[in-house]
């Protein structure tokens, strides 16, 4: 179950980029995206019949945190 979370992208929400007619426009446009290497696509079929190139990014932004400070160190703080 933790090997499931380990992934930073997991969860990372897909957004709809581009619309083709064909399979064949979306697949060459897909390929573009994954060739340039920044972006993950995929193509998925609409029930009218379109496919939809969805893209999310690669990199995920590292969150900042700041260090928690321990009951010990808040101590020294308040007394001195």
């Amino acid at each position: 179950m933790s090997e499931e979370n380990e992934n930073s992208l997991f969860g990372k929400p897909w957004t709809s980029a581009f619309v083709f007619k064909t399979f064949k426009g979306a697949d060459n446009r897909r390929n573009a995206i994954i060739a340039v290497g920044k972006q993950q696509a995929k193509v998925r079929r609409k029930p009218d019949g379109q496919f939809v190139v969805k893209i999310r990014d690669i990199e995920s932004p590292k969150k900042v945190s700041k260090a928690k400070k321990t009951k010990k160190q808040k101590r020294s703080n308040d007394e001195g």
